[in-house]
């Protein structure tokens, strides 16, 4: 299986489905089609455009925490 350009987005799609890996798609330039997928602790976005891809990957543990001061504090640190 490879991913180059947009013509391979479907057959990677099936891919995703085939090993029941969860995904969502998005747009947020045009011309281009996100794959945003969640793995155990790890999170990949998949940005696919006509004539290629760029991807990241975030690592790490998504522990649940219940702590709302915790979440304005991360929402405080980031537009800081």
């Amino acid at each position: 299986m490879k991913i180059e350009n947009i013509k391979d987005l479907i057959p990677f799609l099936d891919y995703l489905d085939s090993k029941s890996i969860f995904y969502t798609l998005d747009k947020l330039r045009q011309g281009a089609i996100i794959v945003k997928i969640t793995l155990l602790e790890k999170r990949i976005e998949l940005e696919i455009f006509e004539d290629g891809i760029e991807y990241c990957e975030f690592i790490g543990p998504e522990d649940v925490d219940p702590d709302s001061k915790r979440l304005f504090e991360s929402i405080n640190d980031f537009l800081s």
